[in-house]
């Protein structure tokens, strides 16, 4: 409706939408739907760290692990092949290691295991849904 054209299609059942969509509503305005509901009194600070994570990627990263982990169902465990732990660095850590992301003196490289995290969110491969 916003973009004046069927460009998306649009359902009320949960697991509809299946990856990030971008929708051209102006010259310069975008709009992106997602997969899932966000809580609106987090939805600013979600898309601002989760969505455009210019400066913080760890931060963004561990951000978004808590928020997964208080929502009502994910596809962590079955994207990853891991548990989800209560302490977000262990799991940014044990990701790192998974994917064989080794920085300088062999420890886990933290930065890319967010990086990677991150982006299979924005990719809609990593999902969490609130109910």
């Amino acid at each position: 409706m916003l973009s004046r054209r069927g460009k998306t299609g649009v359902s009320p059942k949960p697991g509809f939408t299946k990856g990030k969509q971008w929708i051209k509503i102006t010259k310069n305005l975008l709009l992106s739907d997602t997969p899932g509901v966000l809580d609106l009194r987090d939805a600013g600070k979600l898309w601002r760290r989760v969505m455009f994570p210019a400066e913080d990627i760890e931060g963004a990263a561990l951000f978004l692990l808590e928020k997964i982990r208080q929502a009502e169902g994910n596809n962590f465990e079955e994207l990853y092949k891991m548990e989800l732990e209560e302490n977000s660095e262990h799991t940014l850590e044990k990701l790192a290691t998974k994917f064989n992301f080794i920085g300088k003196g062999g420890k886990p490289d933290i930065m890319r295991a967010a990086k990677r995290l991150i982006d299979d969110w924005n990719d809609g491969k990593l999902v969490a849904w609130w109910l």
